[in-house]
């Protein structure tokens, strides 16, 4: 037997050896990335070589949390591989579904990143798969949202307007009023996508009255500025200048420069240059960039509108050509982002390839791991079972004795027994005196028992018959104490007679007490006598 144990505990230590525990510094990251994801990513990148030294399960983990920490610190994740080597594992283990879902959600979005919407869509709608129908509806709304974010940049404005619809049930479910602003919000975008400017004011306004009512006006900016844009493509100029009126008190500080460039706009369209010419210079005085090439480019356009609308063709003509020389600039720098994010990506397929294949390496020293245990495994087997053919030989030897333990055992057991009736003998002499009392009476003279004699027969009778009258009492509970004695004479073998010279009564009527007592108090079948059931008892 103690081969078997062994030989149980060795395979359970070989099995243990591939199952290893989640580091500290993994759990510690996770609990931090959310406020803190550069604490977190710093943390989890400290780790030496976590492709050797972590299990599969592990590394997805560790990559999928290294993953979310870099994002939500606002890093570039064009060349990413981690997002991977945690979407190949979520794929096929689906039963923890936060973590599938959040291994979607982030492919999904550096997918986004690196200009690929049809895989992030893809990946956003597995996200949404990996999600149970009923609860987690902020994990629903923040999907929802992001479908619609992607069809609209892709000019799939009524797929935004459903996904921003459906997000708008899951923020009204939580009652978070910010978010249902948001939802408003991207309708309005969709429908103003669509040219629906009617349905895009009403959605873009609902949003705003929300807002205003929940005190959650801090970022209703970008709504007014919709609301601008929709009245200057209709050319309500007057109805755009309500709205700037109304929009430039919730603008934050540092974007208020560039609501002065939209209202000198307002101003151009109209016919008042000189406002717009006054309105530039203060914006180009309140922007603390003024190397932003987007705010110069707007500030030269406006600046030419207005030279021109007064009449100075040569002033406008320099605004314009400097206009021309910033858009030119800015164009020049979206190509060389557009040509970095090329390299970026062909560096992440270069990376891709070169973790697939130390993947297929770690696959292939696994696959050694788990034979070398099985092999392992068998040979433990093998001499456990030659320890149990030990052990089961011991065993018949051990049952041999056990035989003859038992045969011991059924002598004591008939000793007992007459042990017992050694007992039973004893405490009928120990009574006598009290039966040779009641005999010397006769019929004509009766004995009354004390209540310390019965006191002492009570203790005599739990001595001898194991607690005989407290286990009457406690089985029988509807037994006083008259019964109790009435008892204690019929387990004392006291013939009806004898009770009746005790108890100062008829034999008859300590017949029919007796009666009462097997066939009432103690509820006895017919069939079985007094004395018979008291001697089980």
């Amino acid at each position: 037997m103690h081969r078997i144990r062994l030989a149980i505990l060795l395979f359970l230590c070989v099995s243990a050896a591939g199952c290893q525990p989640v580091p500290g510094v993994l759990l510690d990251a996770e609990a931090i990335v959310m406020e803190h994801p550069d604490s977190a990513a710093r943390l989890l990148e400290g780790v030496p070589a976590p492709e050797k030294r972590l299990s599969r399960r592990n590394y997805a983990h560790y990559a999928l949390v290294l993953t979310q920490a870099r994002w939500l610190a606002g890093e570039n994740m064009i060349d990413d591989t981690l997002s991977d080597v945690a979407l190949d594992y979520y794929r096929t283990h689906t039963d923890d579904f936060a973590a599938a879902h959040k291994a979607y959600y982030y492919a999904a979005k550096i997918a986004h990143q690196r200009r690929q919407p049809e895989v992030a869509m893809t990946l956003l709608l597995k996200s949404r798969d990996m999600l149970p129908p009923k609860g987690e509806w902020r994990r629903h709304y923040v999907v929802e949202t992001w479908l619609g974010v992607f069809c609209g940049q892709q000019h799939l404005f009524e797929e935004k307007i459903r996904h921003a619809q459906q997000a708008y049930v899951y923020a009204d479910s939580m009652e978070r009023y910010d978010w249902m602003c948001i939802s408003l919000g991207d309708m309005a975008h969709a429908y103003m996508g669509l040219d629906n400017y009617d349905s895009m004011e009403y959605y873009a306004l609902k949003a705003l009255r929300l807002a205003e009512e929940k005190g959650i006006t801090e970022n209703t900016s970008p709504k007014w500025a919709m609301l601008i844009e929709s009245a200057l493509k209709r050319k309500e100029y007057r109805k755009a200048e309500e709205y700037w009126e109304k929009g430039f008190g919730h603008a934050p500080a540092w974007t208020r420069y560039s609501w002065l460039s939209t209202k000198a706009d307002i101003c151009n369209r109209t016919g008042r240059y000189d406002t717009a010419l006054e309105l530039t210079d203060s914006s180009r005085r309140m922007c603390a960039d003024t190397t932003h090439l987007t705010s110069r480019a707007l500030w030269a356009l406006n600046t030419s509108n207005a030279w021109e609308g007064k009449g100075d063709a040569a002033r406008s003509l320099e605004a314009l050509k400097q206009y021309i020389r910033l858009k030119d600039s800015i164009d020049e720098k979206v190509h060389s982002a557009e040509v970095l994010n090329i390299r970026k990506l062909w560096r992440y397929e270069q990376l891709k390839t070169q973790n697939a294949a130390l993947q297929s390496q770690k696959q292939h020293r696994e696959r050694i791991v788990y034979e070398t245990i099985l092999i392992c495994a068998a040979l433990m087997l093998l001499g456990a079972w030659l320890g149990l053919r030990m052990w089961h030989r011991a065993k018949l030897r051990e049952f041999a004795q056990q035989k003859r333990i038992l045969r011991q055992e059924n002598e004591l057991d008939a000793m007992r027994r007459k042990e017992e009736h050694l007992r039973t003998t004893f405490f009928r002499q120990l009574n006598s005196r009290f039966i040779a009392q009641v005999r010397q009476g006769g019929e004509s003279r009766k004995c009354r028992m004390s209540d310390e004699d019965w006191k002492t027969i009570f203790t005599h009778a739990d001595a001898v018959f194991d607690n005989f009258t407290v286990r009457l009492r406690g089985q029988f509970p509807a037994l006083n104490e008259e019964d109790i004695r009435y008892c204690c004479m019929v387990r004392m073998h006291l013939s009806q007679a004898e009770i009746a010279s005790v108890v100062c009564l008829e034999k008859d009527s300590v017949k029919k007490r007796l009666k009462r007592i097997r066939t009432e108090k103690l509820a006895s079948a017919k069939g079985s006598t007094l004395e018979e059931i008291l001697s089980r008892l």
